[in-house]
């Protein structure tokens, strides 16, 4: 969708993480309540959808990602939500997150958005939850993730992106 990071494409993080995902959830239970939070077009959850998870939720806050999200969703089959936390009362808790997280806000990088943005998945990962990150492997999401997990592990990494699983 224009006007969103990456609109033209899918960039190389959510690619390694798309390459990746069918390994990372293929011991998960398919009842999982999933949540691919900063979901942009969708294209995390979608996939999770299609490796048969059934429940998959989707949540960005930028209006042109909801957009360019309900649109995918609506060339798919089957049941799906979303929704926007930052506007949602009621906070779902979540088995397992997916997520690609922003750094930037316009055309400026905004490294603040990472602690804020781990402040933000904790608030709806379940007590045992998990999330799978795909991140610029400067970023440093290890870094900041291990005061509040209690597993961070590098799970791989290509072109300067890293796949992160966080345990809490």
């Amino acid at each position: 969708t224009l006007g969103m990071y990456g609109h033209q494409k899918v960039d190389q993080g959510t690619l390694l993480l798309l390459m990746e995902l069918d390994v990372l959830l293929k011991d998960k239970p398919l009842d999982s309540k999933i949540m691919d939070f900063g979901a942009g077009s969708g294209v995390l959850g979608l996939q999770a959808q299609k490796l048969g998870f059934s429940q998959v939720n989707y949540s960005d806050a930028h209006s042109l990602a909801c957009q360019s999200l309900a649109l995918n969703l609506s060339r798919q089959e089957g049941p799906a939500v979303y929704w926007d936390y930052m506007l949602s009362t009621e906070m779902n808790k979540y088995n397992i997150i997916i997520t690609n997280p922003p750094f930037h806000v316009g055309s400026k990088s905004d490294y603040h958005l990472g602690e804020l943005w781990i402040e933000a998945l904790l608030r709806v990962l379940s007590p045992q939850g998990e999330v799978i990150l795909v991140a610029n492997e400067f970023l440093k999401f290890d870094e900041m993730a291990k005061p509040y997990f209690r597993k961070v592990k590098k799970l791989t990494k290509s072109s300067g992106y890293c796949v992160w699983n966080l345990i809490l």
